[in-house]
């Protein structure tokens, strides 16, 4: 009985995923179902059947919270798209599951601190920006943790 429903629930899982992206094409820049702007929740699938991605779809553009897996299901990247560009904090993950990357945008352009890690942990970069211009200091680390580079923008 279990393993009926469970099929049955992955059978209808299929369906109404399918269903639900049934349609909605990418021209350009834009999102259209049935020849006009899409609006609501849109998900890409790896051939394996994972999910690749989940975006929120305002009016045919990407607007809200965007998710990006690996093909084997971890989180790849999260963060915000504001009328088709990025915008706020973005977060990268290695495909174990560890935080590579912390970033932020606003409207597109590249700004404020920005961070990178190595695969295990360790601090390698930190950079700023200010609307998408390189500023303030910026600092590379080696895999022992010494610093090996400054530069002033």
């Amino acid at each position: 009985m279990k393993r009926a429903a469970f099929i049955l629930g992955i059978i209808l899982f299929s369906i109404g995923s399918s269903f639900a992206q049934k349609g909605i094409e990418k021209q350009g820049e834009s999102f259209i179902f049935d020849n006009n702007p899409y609006t609501g929740d849109y998900k890409e699938y790896f051939d394996n059947g994972n999910t690749k991605s989940l975006f929120t779809i305002v009016e045919g553009k990407l607007n809200g919270r965007v998710v990006y897996f690996y093909e084997n299901g971890t989180k790849k990247e999260q963060g915000e798209y504001s009328n088709n560009k990025k915008n706020g904090n973005w977060i990268r993950w290695s495909e174990e599951g560890n935080k590579i990357a912390t970033a932020t945008y606003n409207n597109g352009n590249k700004d404020g601190k920005w961070f990178i890690w190595d695969e295990n942990g360790k601090m390698r970069y930190q950079m700023v920006y200010d609307n998408g211009e390189k500023v303030d200091n910026w600092y590379m680390w080696n895999e022992n943790s010494e610093l090996v580079s400054e530069k002033v923008f």
